[in-house]
């Protein structure tokens, strides 16, 4: 989270051996230098997975704990209120004699709290705790799917003072009826009583979950999560980006899939405008860093991807959250394995997601206008390229070929000038494997057509 100097708090975990993990708080400067930091723990298992703020001077980090208990198998949601130093003020827990595992909580608007996870009691249910601004339990509540318990991710409380959660839960898939996790969502009043539940199956076969929210300033949803899909080449079930877009009463009004060969996996997002939200998570589609990059993206609330972004290197980077700054700029907050193994991962951004202004990652996408009709095919390809255009000023198009970086990919006879009904092929046995995009401009207009291709 941004502070009020403009400086960043970050909650994280610190692991000192097998179930020994102390919770980490740290402070830092506009410019991401370490203020201070500090360390809670006692010496069980401690893992810290949001901060919040009510005011200037006070904060409060949650996650889950067995150290209240001494039992592994009794685990509790863990609330800490800290003061602007990092002191910790008080220290309270929430549960049963069951692990609960809390993944979401937030502030609310009646300066209180409000705390969602999962329960190890009878039925598995996703379980809620809201209290008041000293901690102080208000209510509980549990929810159990139809089918069986549920694993809730993310909360947030509505513009109606209620509140609305998602996660997976089994449920049957429309296609072999077989039950699979599937992503819900959960709408509840101000006092935790359910109002509805949507329910979100793999069109196909598989598992769909929802890890964010984002209340759109029509009463509706984007719903932001991940889809498994089946490769046929590796015979095994890989993860996209997933995005539902619903109305008030969580009716779906488009769902958007996209990923690259290997797995990808959306975590959070912010609502930037009325029209558009970024996003950020972990992308696998970078034959350089196998092990996975940063990905940020955003997109218009009717579904066109804007513009995409990667950082990290060739090893393990994993992203975790992302908030608007007050420069309108972004904040990501994640790990990385790379010439730190294991440390804290922070990454400062201008509006178009660049740390170096002006990069070239990918362009805005145009779909295209009246007299422009493309067709790029097959995708994905394997040994050749072929981009069909229909277009009564050919000789003002232009084309680019850039990788994921944004470096220019050089593809022979690129820049040929279509000419009427046309196509072009494009010999691609060269290319490295990966995620490309294909940029069709017009040179009068500046108006973009913009490919996502995927080369074998």
């Amino acid at each position: 989270m941004q502070t009020s100097d403009d400086g960043y708090m970050i909650a994280g975990t610190q692991g000192i051996a097998i179930n020994y993990i102390n919770l980490l708080t740290m402070k830092t400067d506009s410019m991401g230098i370490e203020q201070w930091h500090t360390f809670t723990g006692s010496g069980n298992e401690w893992v810290q997975i949001r901060i919040a703020q009510l005011n200037d001077t006070v904060f409060y980090t949650a996650g889950n704990s067995n150290a209240f208990t001494g039992n592994p198998a009794d685990r509790d949601f863990l609330l800490i209120k800290m003061d602007n130093n990092g002191d910790t003020i008080w220290t309270k827990n929430y549960g049963s004699n069951q692990n609960e595992s809390m993944f979401d909580f937030k502030a609310t608007s009646d300066n209180g709290l409000i705390l969602a996870g999962t329960s190890a009691i009878s039925g598995q249910p996703a379980f809620f705790v809201k209290t008041n601004l000293n901690g102080d339990t208000l209510w509980t509540r549990t929810w159990v799917g139809p089918y069986s318990g549920a694993n809730n991710y993310a909360i947030i409380q509505t513009s109606d003072g209620g509140y609305l959660s998602t996660g997976a839960t089994l449920y049957p898939n429309p296609v072999d009826s077989n039950h699979y996790e599937t992503m819900f969502l959960l709408k509840m009043d101000s006092m935790g009583i359910v109002q509805w539940s949507k329910f979100f199956p793999h069109d196909t076969v598989g598992s769909t979950n929802g890890y964010d929210i984002l209340q759109l300033p029509d009463s509706g949803y984007i719903v932001i999560g991940n889809k498994s899909t089946y490769n046929p080449q590796t015979f095994l079930y890989d993860w996209d980006n997933y995005l539902v877009r619903t109305n008030s009463a969580g009716d779906t009004i488009w769902t958007s899939v996209t990923g690259g060969l290997n797995s990808d996996y959306f975590k959070q997002g912010v609502l930037t405008g009325s029209n558009e939200f970024v996003v950020t998570g972990t992308t696998l589609n970078n034959p350089n860093a196998p092990n996975g990059d940063i990905l940020i993206q955003k997109f218009s609330v009717n579904s066109p991807l804007v513009w995409s972004r990667t950082y990290g290197d060739s090893s393990d980077d994993q992203s975790y959250n992302i908030i608007q700054t007050s420069d309108q700029g972004y904040a990501i907050i994640g790990y990385s394995f790379g010439t730190c193994p294991g440390c804290v991962y922070l990454i400062k951004t201008d509006s178009f997601g660049c740390v170096v202004p002006g990069c070239q990652l990918s362009i805005i996408e145009e779909p295209g206008n009246k007299e422009t009709e493309f067709n790029i095919y097959p995708n994905p390809a394997d040994d050749q390229l072929t981009v069909f255009c229909k277009q009564t000023l050919a000789a003002d198009l232009e084309i680019d070929f850039t990788d994921a970086f944004g470096r220019q990919v050089n593809l022979p006879g690129k820049n040929s000038a279509f000419n009427g009904n046309n196509s072009i092929t494009f010999n691609v046995n060269n290319v490295t494997p990966g995620l490309y995009f294909l940029k069709i401009e017009n040179k009068k207009t500046r108006k973009y057509f913009l490919k996502k291709i995927v080369i074998n």
